[in-house]
């Protein structure tokens, strides 16, 4: 997929064409996206849940993650795995990379610029494996993005160390998709209409963890299947004293008439830097 401006949301790109004869050096993944929440709900009856509340609190996180985290940098390991429509394995790889995002607000919306840039040293790497707009999702529980979605609590989890509530969210017919898209080669963009699940803490309102997926195929881009899972962690940046909640580690999982793609990436180093109304980057002060 090709990056394109939209007026609303956030961009997310599927791979179309991979290499082959990359060698294994990656990190084990998994053979299955998350299907079922991985960790034991405890006895809190979803009955409990105050969901205003709980989404309430979660909107006043995205808005705080918004003004925190205009621009930001980190280093970026990206491992993956390509598997044929029969289940083996024909190319795997991973690379390293200078990672830059700075989050533009629009009219409507926001628009994410990313730039991976890879560490001396790296091997060569696909740019079809490349997820963009991964850091910013859970900007999906700003105000105005929530009541696109239907939202239930189903119960409560320790996730993370982090007593959380269990949301369920599904994409609205009667609503816009406006949290991600899929572009085609000719440039048409196709609405992803999403479904899944968050984990919100309970004493703040973070997002500890998210597992979302497409609610059908997307034939136009080649895309049977597409789920996001992201582990989020503070990160603490000592050039403002703020604390800001980011993925830690990412994996996506792909399925198309080609096979089976995983992706994974893990984040670190991250650190805020700040743009002149030029938007020509300063170096980004120590973490």
């Amino acid at each position: 997929m090709v990056r394109t401006p939209a007026p609303v949301g956030i961009l997310l790109f599927a791979a179309a064409v991979f290499p082959h004869g990359r060698a294994a050096t990656q990190r084990s993944l998994s053979n299955e996206p998350p299907n079922t929440p991985s960790d034991s709900r405890d006895h809190t009856n979803a009955s409990k849940c105050d969901l205003p509340a709980v989404l309430a609190q979660a909107a006043v996180r995205a808005n705080e993650l918004v003004t925190n985290l205009q621009n930001f940098t980190a280093q970026e390991r990206i491992d993956f795995r390509l598997l044929d429509r029969v289940g083996n394995q024909y190319d795997a790889g991973s690379a390293d990379f200078d990672y830059t995002a700075v989050l533009v607000r629009q009219l409507l919306g926001y628009t994410v610029q990313e730039t991976r840039n890879a560490v001396p040293g790296s091997h060569p790497f696909p740019i079809s494996m490349h997820d963009l707009g991964l850091p910013e999702i859970a900007l999906m529980f700003l105000p105005e993005f929530q009541t696109n979605y239907e939202m239930t609590c189903s119960g409560a989890a320790m996730r993370n160390e982090h007593p959380t509530w269990i949301v369920n969210l599904r994409q609205r017919k009667d609503h816009p998709d406006t949290t991600a898209s899929f572009t085609a080669k000719n440039g048409v963009v196709y609405p992803a209409p999403l479904k899944g699940r968050a984990w919100i803490a309970k004493d703040s309102g973070e997002v500890v963890h998210l597992e979302i997926a497409l609610m059908h195929p997307i034939p136009a881009v080649n895309i049977q299947s597409w789920t996001l899972s992201i582990n989020y962690a503070p990160v603490h940046f000592k050039s403002r004293n703020i604390d800001v909640w980011l993925p830690q580690s990412t994996d996506v999982y792909r399925e198309s008439d080609n096979g089976r793609t995983f992706t994974s990436h893990k984040f670190t180093d991250f650190r805020l830097f700040s743009v002149d109304v030029n938007m020509v980057p300063n170096s980004p002060p120590s973490r």
